[in-house]
């Protein structure tokens, strides 16, 4: 009897074992799969912050071309004036895209466009910052001075002109400017000059378009050492604008949309960055 006693306790604390290596190795494996699950969830923030970045390069431009040297760096920037509506309703259907992804997943993602919307399109790591509207782009500094040693600016208007004083730039200052200007009438080619501490602008008036106008304004407009260009009217101007400086940062640059992804413990928020090394 006290034998059978014996083995009965005995395979009661040996179920006991059992059971309870059971439970723990299901936790283990509970903790595994959850730990997978939050990695997964959070490459899928990535992945999609990535995505995004991509889908308004895409949409919205500007080309952007970065190169450097073992002394300076070069930010070419490939875009078109006017830009009419057409980016404020890419926008919204972007946003109903965000909001139906959003749904679908169960989880929740957000969209701030504000700075976009107001023209501030493209930031750099260094405070470098390209604003665009329907009808002028800027490249300046958020913070100081540019530091652009010299720009390079390529033009062409799809008009005859009427006047100019591009051909009168002015051969003084400390930021070489070079500008390649086209339209139906012609081309010019000049080189000069600029005090990055004074605004000088220049000009292009349209003879079949009285009321449209071309203006570089090269200078302190925005930050010491800037350059933007606007174009008045319905004269379409494509164009390339190239600043040089002795840039030795990375120059990661990003979208000014602010964008915030959670779902379960993953989360992420911040800009939309194209490139960011």
């Amino acid at each position: 009897m006290r034998r059978g006693f014996v083995i009965t306790i005995s395979t009661i604390l040996l179920l006991m074992v059992i059971l309870l290596f059971s439970q723990a190795n299901q936790n283990r494996m509970r903790e595994e799969q959850r730990a997978v699950m939050e990695a997964h969830l959070i490459d899928s923030a990535a992945y999609f912050f990535d995505d995004a970045a991509e889908d308004f390069r895409s949409m919205l431009g500007p080309a952007v071309e970065i190169s450097r040297n073992s002394s300076e760096s070069n930010i070419t920037f490939r875009d078109r004036l006017p830009r009419g509506g057409g980016d404020g309703l890419l926008l919204s259907n972007y946003g109903e895209f965000v909001a139906d992804y959003s749904n679908k997943t169960n989880s929740a993602v957000s969209l701030n466009s504000s700075n976009l919307e107001n023209g501030r399109l493209i930031v750099f790591s260094n405070g470098l910052r390209y604003d665009r509207n329907s009808t002028s782009v800027r490249f300046y500094s958020s913070s100081g001075g540019t530091n652009a040693t010299a720009y390079e600016l390529s033009i062409f208007s799809n008009a005859y002109r009427k006047g100019e004083n591009i051909s009168s730039l002015s051969k003084t200052g400390s930021v070489r400017l070079t500008i390649h200007y086209s339209d139906l009438s012609g081309n010019r080619d000049v080189s000069g000059a600029f005090d990055p501490n004074a605004e000088t602008v220049y000009s292009v008036n349209y003879t079949d378009s009285p009321e449209s106008a071309l203006l570089v304004r090269v200078g302190s407009s925005g930050s010491p050492g800037s350059v933007g260009v606007e174009q008045n009217g319905s004269v379409q101007t494509d164009m390339n604008v190239t600043a040089t400086g002795g840039w030795s940062c990375a120059l990661d640059y990003a979208y000014d949309v602010n964008m915030s992804y959670r779902q379960l413990n993953a989360a992420k928020e911040g800009l939309l960055w194209v490139r960011k090394g």
